[in-house]
């Protein structure tokens, strides 16, 4: 079986996901041998404390409601302490919450030792609960590591990729192309020239892996059809009445009749210079009587849509600063529609289109 060939973006993607991976294992490794500033805290407490006889005042499990990441409800046990001691003529109350471990060990106790830093009473804390910190095992803090470490890692990995893993332009990489077909492997797409059609295929992202292979391995379309679950679009390339595409994007924009009706379709492809690529195949396979135009826009025409974007988002991020997880994304947007204007001021929009040519008015022969 021929080696599987990645594209550059794929490269890129797992360039990024093994990185996270990597440092998402540096990080918990290094929670595994190095301890938390909670657990130096609690360690100095065991060595040098003061000591009280508190009496306990509450002792209560509860269940707690909250939504997981997909909104789910679910519920949690809640354990909590009350206890209350006096030192020097003045009173000391504290609630805490602690494990169910700790509740279970405290079950019918009227009374706990509580400890604290010589001369801040105020700052106490159940003894059974600061040695209970101290001697924690560094697996344990593993594990309480994971549920923050795990997410973070996977949002930059999200975020990473959407900056960095796409296709980038300038490549006409090995395995994603022939003279009549363009697998665009990012979108799930494949796009071939059957005879006189236009042959436009989805496939299941599930299936990106099978139809690659055999793609590349030299597959037909019918294999391709016929190994994955695929939708598939059909047209007659006599029937197509226009096309046109920007110079920047990866798709190009397909208007044909079918059932005496107009209807369009969208093509996308690896990226624009894969879609170029085609452009120039399928352009040959059209109908003369579609004629070639082009259209350049002025700098400021082709960013004036990204900057009018941008200043949306300036203000609606004015307005939502407060909201940090909508600032952050917002702030994503932001960069992402900056790149874009400056692309565009740079690099002006060029706009191939291929259509019928307008009919000349016909010759006013009345004499009037």
């Amino acid at each position: 079986m021929p080696k599987k060939l990645r594209s550059p973006g794929q490269k890129r993607k797992l360039w990024i996901r093994t990185a996270m991976i990597l440092l998402a294992v540096i990080t918990l490794s290094a929670v595994y041998f190095i301890k938390g500033p909670e657990q130096l805290k609690a360690i100095a407490l065991v060595k040098q404390h003061s000591e009280a006889q508190a009496a306990i005042l509450g002792l209560d499990h509860s269940e707690e409601e909250y939504r997981t990441a997909k909104g789910r409800r679910r519920t949690r046990d809640v354990y909590t302490l009350t206890y209350r001691f006096a030192l020097n003529g003045t009173d000391y109350q504290e609630t805490f919450s602690i494990s169910g471990s700790e509740y279970r060990a405290l079950e019918g106790q009227e009374s706990l030792p509580v400890w604290f830093i010589e001369g801040q009473p105020e700052n106490s804390e159940p003894r059974l609960v600061v040695e209970n910190r101290a001697n924690e095992s560094p697996m344990e803090n593993v594990f309480d590591a994971v549920p923050y470490v795990v997410p973070l890692f996977l949002v930059l990995n999200f975020i990473l990729t959407l900056l960095f893993g796409r296709e980038p332009k300038g490549y006409m990489p090995e395995g994603f192309f022939t003279d009549d077909s363009w697998l665009d492997i990012e979108d799930d797409r494949l796009v071939a020239i059957d005879g006189k059609q236009l042959l436009s295929i989805r496939f299941d992202k599930k299936n990106r892996d099978d139809v690659q292979s055999l793609y590349q391995g030299g597959g037909s379309i019918d294999q391709v059809l016929a190994t994955s679950k695929c939708k598939q679009l059909r047209i007659d390339i006599d029937s197509i009445v226009g096309i046109s595409s920007d110079h920047f994007r990866d798709t190009i924009h397909v208007r044909y009749m079918a059932d005496g009706k107009e209807q369009s379709e969208s093509l996308e492809f690896l990226n624009p210079t894969v879609k170029e690529h085609a452009l120039i195949r399928i352009a040959r396979a059209l109908p003369s009587t579609l004629d070639m135009s082009m259209t350049r826009l002025t700098r400021l025409q082709a960013a004036r849509p990204a900057l009018i974007f941008g200043l949306i988002v300036a203000v609606g991020l004015y307005f939502l600063s407060d909201h940090f997880l909508i600032l952050a994304v917002g702030v994503l947007i932001l960069l992402t529609t900056l790149k874009t204007l400056l692309q565009r001021l740079f690099n002006p929009t060029v706009t191939t289109t291929f259509a019928a040519a307008p009919r000349a008015a016909s010759p006013d022969v009345s004499g009037a």
